[in-house]
């Protein structure tokens, strides 16, 4: 096909947003949609080479994946080699594991399977996670094994092609939004909710939208999509349904530069322009080392957030990097005269090193005795849980989960998610429930929160579940005198986490929903705490309510140890404008709806002043993860505010 120098600009105007972003650019909110734009460009240009190739009867199946091979390979094992040395060396030995097993993922072109059961894209222990970007790269080759068959059937049956691309592209896009809506992680990593954008770039090649022949017309379409892709980069955000209608947006704006650019002004004298050109030539290296650079960087200062110097020096990197890459690595790939026979002795000798690195280091365990002592005991936190945590999972015979004077009936029970399953030490070693046999009910990210449901989560039906059967318990069950509720309060409030990065919000409904947002999820909680509330009180039950544990937002033992492992004692601390709002925001909602008749007792307190909130106190982090108490910590830093409290008199 003719070369288009606008199409490498186009790849220039959809990375530079998408590293600009990486970098932690706040002023540039929707700078990942870059990889949307890649989407479409990919659909366009491998659908014009197998279309081509069809219609003369020149496709091989085994010429077409051997370019691909060629065109993608190379670069990315190159970067893969050097990350899982790096890593293998300077990450902590979870970090290590994690990379790893990511590498053998990518390398098989399934990181976005492994990715999508992890944390989110958006969150900010992905910004330790140096091959999440290859999850892009996997739903391409998937694409790339689907398409070509697809092709090849639609032309031997004689289908109409254009037909069957537009109908299915529309298809695609309409269920792409439902999963964006119902499961937002899966939408956001796999094929079925991506499958349409590059289906928008195949429809453009087989010429579902026609062409132009008005110089006005392509002009002005053409600036069109230039400024529409502009704006999503600042209109698109993370908390938004995506992929989906907010997709769309520079999608489109990526269409219309394809289909109507050509000898256009924009295309011509803008992203032609040989700087530009150049960008986009270099375009997928930069892309495959701006995401392990920037990583390297925070992990060496333990903190999600670079300032400018390291910012730069990571801008540097990547384009020192990158032009080694595609200079050495990418462009002597392409050329026939290297050999069939040593491109296969390359890579299959790389394919070697990654997979032996690989072993060697999930065998060893990520090889913690290289860690200090004092970042192995910073390490060691993160297992710091509750030893009947297990135990108590859900409604299942109680069998050791009580806790107290074991010759007495059980006379309260503390109820919730995991924070109040991670608050049951030191609920039951303060003053609160002295001398008094206890039980634990707890349920992931499922408080008893009465009429309430979760649209979009997949745990939905066993929440449901596990809510019914708390609520049979309570009623059955005369020795039980006092319910003590913990959840994690922000998090029902607002459907967005922290360690999310306010992303893949959770919807909140109950029966008296309309329409789902942000706004309607805070009064769901309301209303579904005070029905709680009101019905324990109506069962003649004590009800008690643990306050909100402020949120670090980033893995507080993980990053300690990063801290420690290059000899520096950074304290696990956040702005309590970022951890303190949050909590206390949701703990004024619980104190105004509250009766006389039920008890309140906050811990914000005992974490945050006016101006910081402290995730580690006495050199020993208190959580086990970004937002759990430990074990410890719960013992030690909680129940002593719980029986001060108690003493003083609850809220």
């Amino acid at each position: 096909m003719k070369y288009r120098a606008d199409i490498d600009g186009l790849r220039a105007l959809a990375v530079i947003p998408v590293i600009i972003y990486h970098a932690g650019a706040a002023w540039l909110p929707g700078g990942f949609v870059g990889v949307d734009v890649f989407f479409v460009i990919s659909g366009f240009l491998i659908s014009k080479i197998i279309l081509g190739e069809v219609e003369n009867n020149s496709f091989s199946f085994i010429g077409f994946y051997k370019r691909r091979v060629n065109r993608i390979v190379p670069a990315l094992l190159f970067m893969i080699v050097v990350v899982l040395l790096v890593f293998s060396v300077l990450g902590l030995p979870d970090q290590s594991v994690s990379v790893a097993k990511s590498a053998i993922a990518a390398i098989f072109s399934v990181s976005n399977f492994y990715f999508w059961g992890g944390s989110g894209y958006f969150s900010p222990s992905s910004d330790f996670m140096p091959l999440l970007h290859t999850w892009s790269l996997a739903v391409e080759e998937q694409f790339y094994l689907i398409f070509p068959v697809l092709m090849v059937i639609f032309f031997r049956l004689q289908l109409n092609i254009k037909m069957m691309i537009a109908v299915g592209a529309i298809v695609m896009f309409v269920f792409g939004w439902w999963l964006s809506i119902k499961s937002p992680m899966f939408a956001y990593y796999m094929l079925p909710a991506r499958a349409w954008e590059l289906a928008l770039g195949v429809a453009l090649a087989v010429g579902v939208v026609p062409k132009s022949k008005s110089i006005i017309l392509n002009e002005t379409l053409t600036a069109l999509g230039t400024i529409i892709i502009l704006l999503s980069f600042f209109y698109v955000r993370s908390d938004m349904v995506f992929p989906g209608v907010a997709a769309l947006i520079p999608c489109a704006g990526a269409a219309l530069i394809i289909n109507f650019g050509g000898d256009s002004f924009v295309s011509k004298k803008l992203l032609s322009c040989k700087p530009i050109v150049y960008v986009g030539l270099i375009s997928y290296s930069l892309y495959l080392w701006h995401w392990p650079i920037l990583t390297f960087l925070r992990v060496v200062n333990a903190s999600v957030h670079l300032d400018r110097s390291m910012v730069v020096l990571g801008m540097i990197l990547t384009l020192v990097f990158s032009i080694i890459s595609w200079r050495y690595v990418e462009v002597p790939f392409r050329r026939k005269n290297l050999g069939d026979l040593k491109k296969i002795v390359l890579l299959g000798g790389g394919v070697a090193v990654a997979g032996i690195v690989s072993f060697l280091v999930v065998l060893g365990s990520g090889f913690p005795s290289r860690l200090s002592p004092h970042a192995l005991e910073a390490v060691m936190a993160a297992k710091d849980i509750d030893p009947l945590r297990d135990e108590c999972f859900g409604t299942k015979e109680r069998g050791g989960c009580t806790f107290g004077d074991q010759s007495l009936p059980v006379s309260y029970i503390v109820v919730g998610d995991s924070h109040a399953a991670a608050l049951r030490p030191a609920i039951s070693a303060s003053s609160l429930v002295e001398g008094e046999r206890g039980t634990l009910y707890w349920m992931k990210a499922c408080p008893l929160l009465d009429g309430s449901r979760r649209v979009n989560h997949p745990g939905q039906k066993e929440c449901k579940t596990f809510k019914e059967n708390v609520w049979r318990i309570i009623e059955g069950d005369r020795s039980i005198e006092t319910v003590i509720l913990g959840g994690r309060w922000p998090y029902q409030v607002t459907g967005t986490l922290p360690e999310s990065g306010g992303s893949l919000m959770t919807l909140m409904a109950d029966d008296v929903t309309a329409t789902y947002s942000k706004n309607e999820n805070e009064l769901v909680f309301i209303r579904s705490l005070k029905r709680t509330v009101d019905r324990l009180a109506g069962m003649g039950k004590k009800v008690v309510i643990i306050g909100s544990v402020p949120e670090a937002g980033f893995n507080v033992p993980e990053s300690t140890a990063m801290a420690r492992n290059f000899g520096r004692e950074d304290k696990a601390r956040v702005p309590f404008e970022v951890a303190g709002n949050r909590a206390r925001f949701s703990d004024e909602i619980i104190m105004n709806l509250l009766p006389e008749s039920a008890s309140f007792y906050p811990v914000l307190g005992a974490f945050c002043d006016d101006a910081w909130c402290e995730f580690e106190k006495n050199g020993t982090p208190v959580f086990y993860d970004s937002n759990h108490l430990s074990y410890s910590g719960a013992l030690n830093f909680i129940a002593p505010v719980l029986s001060l409290q108690n003493q003083n008199g609850a809220i």
